[in-house]
C-alpha cells in the first residue's frame, strides 16, 4: 500500500455503496479517464473487485 506520506496534497475519499473507481475520478479530477491516479495511488489492480464501501482511498495531487 503506498504510504499518505508519499503525497504532499491529497484528500481521502470513503467509497460509498455503488460507486465506481470512474466515479470517484470524476468527482475529484472532472475526468473519469483519471481514475487510474486513484488506481495505482491505492494499489488496486482490478477495480470491479478491489473497490468497496467503506474503503478509504487516497485521492493524489487534489487542489481543491
Amino acid at each position: 500500500t503506498c504510504s499518505r506520506n508519499s503525497y504532499h496534497n491529497y484528500l481521502i475519499h470513503t467509497v460509498l455503496e455503488g460507486e465506481t473507481i470512474q466515479n470517484i475520478a470524476f468527482k475529484y479530477y472532472g475526468d473519469s479517464g483519471f481514475w487510474g491516479v486513484i488506481a495505482d495511488a491505492n494499489d488496486i489492480l482490478n477495480p470491479f473487485e478491489d473497490l468497496h464501501a467503506d474503503m478509504e482511498l487516497i485521492i493524489p495531487n487534489y487542489g481543491g
